[in-house]
């Protein structure tokens, strides 16, 4: 019996792999850790499915090589010369950090210059299985990531909210289950609602095109999560990502007004919930009130970065501030090349004699470091990513329009989020691309 099976491994090398993979890959990637944090070094960010790079890469080289399963075919022209252009730009950002400080930023050699080609190899195994996969298998493995998600976001708002009353914390002891705000097992609050945001819209687009593409009753499980995922994670840019990318989706799909009001209604019905519980609680009042809005108003009036950055309180805004500030001022004296890779924490120790933290947005970040002319690449590679998705997305099956737009719908979330927090090495994104960009016109159905 076991050899039947092991020979029918061998001989089904394509389909066995692309299966196995769709079973662990879409839980690793919504794993991450943080190692080796300290005051002068911001840690080493590490998702599980980095782990997993080695031996999926011999794997499919091997059934490659072997000519058990073919090579990944992209929806989009010159697609490798982009990668290899937009890598150029970033080893010679690296190096040019040494040649205006004279030293190596050891922390971006780690994690963005090693990080950027650990995107890579998830954009090619997500290619590789849009490629070789059975229409079937994909279907598994968007399931498998949305089930994932919701157990991890269901046991996550749980334990926030029990945490809530004090006769239960005086039962369990002094113990906290979770940090506010929930983070998932992704180790970042914003890396978790932007990995959120990409699960709703997958799954709400699915579910709107045909209900048979996910298991039974895990939309409405996620609706029921969503009021308890924006209370306890509370990030002001997936909040607006959310309502902008969802209000999209809610209007591509304005003929089935039926099945969209029912999923509002789940979550009101829980907005209810959470009222009838919390709302006037003693515990509760204090965590409504975490969201900053200070920023917004000082904003909105004529004084410069540092008079607002005086005049907020929230620790956070006043430290995003200060960094934005740093960076203005790199990019005004580097504006064309930049300052080079893992530049503005250089420049923090130089200026303030202490690490601060990461610029928190996508754009400035490149615009600081890489330049004008890496910020224009990423810029110009991405619009070229939308423009071959909604290019093939018209000539798409329903399965395969259904993705295309799901993905469409989250690098438009990714281009709202990305102005306010860096999410570019965001792993799942990396990995969809590949998926959705391979994906053919026509799926490979079970024969």
């Amino acid at each position: 019996m076991h050899d039947h099976n092991l020979k029918f491994f061998i001989s089904n090398t394509k389909e066995s792999l692309a299966a196995l993979f769709c079973l662990i890959i879409p839980i690793c990637l919504q794993i991450q850790i943080t190692l080796f944090s300290s005051p002068t070094y911001l840690g080493l960010r590490i998702n599980l499915a980095d782990a997993l790079i080695p031996f999926v890469g011999m794997a499919i080289l091997y059934s490659l090589l072997t000519k058990k399963s073919s090579w990944p075919l992209w929806r989009m022209p010159k697609i490798i010369l982009w990668l290899l252009c937009l890598s150029a730009i970033l080893i010679a950002a690296f190096f040019h950090t040494y040649f205006i400080y004279g030293e190596f930023s050891h922390w971006a050699l780690q994690n963005k210059l090693v990080g950027w080609f650990i995107m890579l190899c998830l954009f090619g195994t997500g290619s590789w299985i849009g490629t070789n996969a059975r229409k079937e298998t994909i279907v598994r493995l968007l399931n498998y990531f949305l089930l994932f998600f919701a157990l991890t976001l269901a046991i996550q708002i749980l334990l926030s909210s029990i945490q809530v009353f004090d006769v239960i914390r005086l039962y369990f002891g002094p113990y906290k289950y979770v940090d506010y705000q929930i983070s998932g097992l992704m180790a970042n609050r914003n890396a978790f609602i932007f990995l959120a945001l990409t699960a709703y819209l997958f799954a709400t687009n699915l579910h709107l095109t045909n209900p048979k593409f996910l298991y039974p009753r895990l939309i409405y499980l996620l609706y029921a999560l969503l009021p308890g995922l924006i209370l306890f994670n509370a990030s002001r840019a997936g909040i607006m990502a959310f309502f902008i990318a969802l209000s999209g989706l809610f209007i591509l799909h304005h003929e089935k007004k039926h099945d969209i009001l029912k999923l509002i209604a789940v979550s009101c019905i829980f907005v209810s919930a959470y009222s009838f519980m919390f709302i006037g609680h003693a515990r509760i009042i204090p965590l409504l009130g975490t969201i900053p809005t200070e920023i917004f108003k000082e904003i909105s009036t004529n004084k410069d970065i540092s008079e607002i950055n005086q005049s907020i309180k929230y620790r956070g805004d006043k430290i995003r501030l200060t960094i934005l500030q740093d960076t203005f001022e790199m990019i005004k004296d580097r504006p064309v090349f930049g300052s080079g890779l893992g530049s503005i924490m250089i420049a923090q120790q130089k200026k303030h004699g202490e690490l601060i933290n990461l610029m928190d947005s996508t754009p400035l970040w490149l615009w600081a470091e890489t330049g004008l002319i890496g910020l224009l690449a990423f810029a110009a590679f991405y619009l070229k990513v939308v423009q071959s998705l909604w290019k093939n997305y018209i000539n798409d099956d329903d399965f395969i329009k259904s993705v295309r737009i799901s993905l469409l719908l989250t690098i438009l979330g990714f281009s709202i989020m990305c102005v306010f927090h860096e999410i570019m090495y965001t792993r799942h994104l990396w990995f969809l691309l590949g998926l959705g960009l391979a994906l053919p016109s026509k799926t490979h159905h079970h024969e």
